[in-house]
């Protein structure tokens, strides 16, 4: 059946018809390195812009955007079964395309599958595009858009576990970041408790780093950080940095007695002391924090 041999008033033949256009098989490949590729053809996603802009019924619009289907066709995920958006999130759309299924209905970017995913953990699986990632965030301006970035899946996967996980767009990862809470990349734990740092290669740590210079062009002048400023305002955002660090440094602690020794090197003014003084305030905050629930187990 094609788009010409349908009755756009009826709302299963159109979630029919779309649903199979949209859900070829896909495959993730191997998180962190391979690209997300389509063994049996490309979607044709001029014939989903198609079938979206033959329905002009607002009330069958919001009956489709909520109706759900297994989807088979994941070949890198147990089969779970969500709505369309789900679904087009999940094969790398064109950002146009989520912006009409989302003008059906505006809500369902909250919605979950059963595995208690929305659909922009799909869409950072899937290595989705910034304006597609850019648009389910900012759908709903109703909606509390922490609570879309560190929504968590049944196992504890937020987006930006998934966005590393499956190696996003480096742009997708650092806009995640900006608009969730401060230091969410290696505060929020798995099932597995891993943080979505844990997931960056190296290289990519590296990249969001060496992103701190460039985003903060006003922070860095000819004469660098001043030292006196290593109490003030966190200006090149190395909170981040001193977190993970200290994070990484009592992990390896509880695992055994092996010493570690870590290195700070960076050019002159660059904030190594500023670094180093937010080090030990957050190892401060770590010690009290066991303080207290050494004292909360006592009562």
């Amino acid at each position: 059946m094609s788009v010409d041999d349908i009755d756009f008033s009826d709302a299963d033949a159109v979630f029919d018809l779309l649903w199979r256009t949209v859900t070829k098989k896909v495959d993730y490949g191997s998180p962190g390195s391979d690209p997300t590729t389509f063994p049996d053809g490309p979607i044709d996603w001029n014939e989903v812009r198609q079938i979206l802009n033959k329905v002009s019924d607002e009330s069958i619009q919001k009956t489709i955007s909520e109706m759900a289907r297994k989807d088979n066709n994941i070949t890198a995920f147990s089969k779970p079964t969500y709505t369309i958006l789900h679904a087009i999130c999940a094969r790398q759309p064109p950002s146009d395309v989520i912006d009409t299924v989302l003008h059906y209905n505006t809500t369902i970017i909250t919605e979950t599958d059963d595995y208690q995913m929305i659909p922009l953990h799909w869409a950072c699986n899937s290595r989705s595009s910034l304006r597609v990632v850019q648009s389910l965030l900012h759908a709903d301006e109703t909606e509390h858009k922490t609570t879309t970035t560190t929504k968590g899946s049944t196992y504890g996967y937020t987006p930006l576990h998934d966005a590393c996980y499956y190696n996003a767009p480096m742009e997708v990862i650092r806009y995640l970041m900006e608009n969730g809470p401060a230091n969410q990349i290696n505060e929020f734990e798995n099932y597995l408790g891993e943080t979505a740092w844990d997931y960056l290669s190296e290289e990519r740590k590296q990249s969001l780093f060496s992103n701190v210079k460039e985003s903060n062009p006003t922070a860095y002048d000819s004469g660098g950080v001043n030292d006196s400023d290593s109490k003030g305002s966190d200006h090149l955002g190395y909170e981040l940095y001193a977190k993970a660090l200290v994070n990484h440094v009592l992990t390896v602690q509880k695992q055994g007695d092996e010493p570690i020794c870590v290195g700070l090197y960076a050019p002159w003014g660059a904030g190594k002391s500023f670094l180093w003084n937010l080090i030990q305030q957050e190892f401060k905050t770590k010690n009290t924090e066991k303080i207290d629930e050494r004292e909360e187990k006592k009562e």
